[in-house]
């Protein structure tokens, strides 16, 4: 299915979009490097009191998909047509904010950052 849509609404909503993001994305750094402090911290100590700790840290660090959002707003800031028609793929992605790596990106970041992750996108444990 296809519809046709506003460019000038379509816009604001990537904007909006991608602002949302980008508010989720400072706040789960923020707890990341919050984490890799902790555990670093905790692996010196071990090994400044004679110890010999394993040296393995697994912490996923929160990806950055900006460009994404990016890339559409510059398309229909170029785009001639006042009306834009999209897919239902596009609709999803796009005014939905469902992309393919949404839910793994949600999932990492409310680790890190899960009160700000929840306020933008609800519980992730809620998703289907």
């Amino acid at each position: 299915m296809k519809g046709t849509y506003r460019k000038d609404e379509l816009l604001a909503i990537i904007r909006a979009n991608r602002e949302t993001h980008l508010e989720v994305l400072r706040a789960a750094l923020d707890g990341y490097r919050a984490e890799a402090m902790k555990v670093l911290n905790g692996t010196l100590g071990q090994i400044r009191d004679g110890r010999a700790p394993e040296l393995r840290i697994l912490l996923a660090r929160p990806e950055n998909h900006a460009k994404d959002y990016d890339r559409i707003i510059r398309m229909l800031e170029m785009e001639v047509q006042h009306d834009v028609t999209l897919d239902e793929g596009q609709f999803a992605h796009y005014v939905m904010d469902d992309w393919d790596w949404k839910r793994n990106w949600v999932l990492r970041n409310s680790s890190y950052a899960a009160a700000e992750t929840a306020r933008a996108y609800g519980d992730p444990e809620d998703e289907g």
